[in-house]
């Protein structure tokens, strides 16, 4: 196989009744030897403190997530949430997945990917190595926190983050996309007519390619607790009934060469 890396990641927002998936999802990750990324909410790991115990037994990749992510939709790192919250955030989370699994916590990906230069300051105060949060070439067209153009401008391959008052400088991985971004959600909305486009067009920026997925996207809705208030557009097609289709990405991703890497 050639240099095209896939970071393959999860994002385990705090949504009771999601956990239901990941015996399908750790038997997934074994059969394709998978070398996935587990972005844990400290409330995820508080509360089932087995799943992040057998990544680590597993010896898969594991970072920072936020704290309750999931029943609290309006947690995010934006510009407009202080330091003093985003630290607290941040250090919670981290302490309660070092507590239960040993790992410090180095890796950090920031709720509705919204990130602010006030998050890059804590996250160097708290020796953090890689930043997974700014997606390249996505355009939300209002319906989702990522609607500034800037994104356009912005790499597709890993590059360095530097700014004032950083102690370290962090790899930002970035989140692939094209208009639309590379995740579960494109995979349970789109053909693979469509996605394979959308593959062609990053393919011309770069070689590493990161897609995640949720948990939540393989348990149907009535059997979690989605907070009240909650978009249940994300929701309305989420099925075990999606492994299917993940798994066909998987084999796509292979055929065209891909190794699978840790971050």
């Amino acid at each position: 196989m050639g240099d095209k890396k896939l970071y393959f990641t999860i994002d385990l927002d705090w949504i009771p009744g999601s956990e239901q998936s990941m015996g399908e999802i750790f038997k997934l990750i074994e059969t394709y030897n998978i070398k996935p990324t587990f972005f844990f909410t400290g409330k995820f790991a508080q509360n089932y403190p087995e799943i992040l115990s057998e990544c680590v037994l597993k010896k898969y990749q594991i970072g920072n997530h936020g704290w309750a992510h999931g029943k609290d939709s309006n947690e995010n790192f934006g510009s407009d949430v202080n330091i003093d919250i985003q630290r607290k955030l941040l250090y919670q989370s981290m302490e309660v997945i070092e507590k239960i699994s040993g790992i410090r916590t180095n890796i950090f990906r920031a709720p509705r990917m919204k990130i602010s230069d006030t998050t890059f300051k804590v996250l160097s105060e708290l020796d953090y190595q890689i930043d997974s949060s700014i997606a390249s070439k996505r355009f939300d067209l209002g319906f989702g926190s990522i609607n500034s153009l800037k994104h356009f401008q912005l790499p597709q391959q890993p590059y360095y983050i530097h700014k004032p008052g950083m102690n370290n400088n962090i790899l930002e991985i970035p989140p692939s996309a094209f208009f639309l971004p590379l995740n579960m959600r494109l995979l349970r909305t789109f053909n693979f007519v469509i996605i394979n486009k959308i593959l062609n067009n990053i393919e011309k920026n770069t070689d590493s390619i990161v897609f995640y997925l949720h948990p939540t996207e393989f348990v149907v809705a009535n059997k979690m607790e989605i907070p009240k208030g909650e978009n249940m557009n994300f929701y309305k097609n989420c099925s075990p009934k999606n492994f299917e289709k993940l798994e066909y990405f998987i084999q796509t991703v292979l055929n065209r060469k891909y190794e699978f890497n840790y971050m």
